[in-house]
């Protein structure tokens, strides 16, 4: 399905395009602070959203992984079911009658944060079968070189962030060296 928005730019011409945004948007996400915040998750969401409808996936992917997918997204929803269906949590029993704390009628404490978090991995769940079920212009290894490449400049961002004593300011605060939250979390990017 073509993108009427997008009818102007040759197919082949929005495929490398994609290609190349979709490099950059994996890259964008350790650099965004690990996207820890709700306006870099927000903003990787538009990008995620504009490359999608510039360039649709090719294909859908074979029922048994999709059926997976809505499987996973339709499990994180138990969060909201009523916590009267689960009586036997004992975290729950032990907050709410021995130390008398109101809590909301589903089953996550925080409704809010469970909404977050549904809401990030619904769009993870997307991303994912859109990366599978699109094809490919750029050759792997140009794809592979381009992706390293920024990585090499990301780890070259942080030691010089690291070594003049500088916090970018889109880096959440209270970080020793990199982008995220913990430095493990940077190890393992890098």
């Amino acid at each position: 399905v073509n993108n009427p928005m997008f009818a102007s730019v040759p197919v082949r011409w929005r495929g490398r395009a994609a290609d190349v945004m979709i490099i950059v948007i994996t890259l964008l996400a350790p650099t965004l602070g690990g996207c820890t915040e709700l306006w870099a998750k927000a903003c990787l969401a538009v990008l995620m959203g504009l490359v999608i409808m510039a360039s649709p996936p090719d294909q859908p992917l074979p029922r048994g992984l999709t059926l997976l997918f809505a499987g996973f997204f339709c499990l994180s929803l138990t969060a909201f079911l009523p916590a009267d269906w689960f009586t036997s949590i004992p975290d729950r029993r032990e907050m709410t009658q021995q130390q008398h704390i109101l809590l909301p009628n589903t089953l996550s404490p925080q409704p809010w944060l469970s909404l977050e978090g549904v809401v990030t991995l619904g769009l993870g769940l997307v991303w994912a079968y859109y990366l599978l079920a699109r094809g490919w212009t750029l050759s792997k290894a140009l794809l592979l070189t381009l992706y390293s490449a920024g990585i090499c400049c990301l780890a070259l961002l942080v030691l010089v962030a690291f070594a003049r004593d500088f916090h970018p300011s889109i880096w959440p605060k209270g970080t020793d060296i990199g982008p995220f939250p913990n430095h493990n979390q940077s190890a393992n990017v890098f």
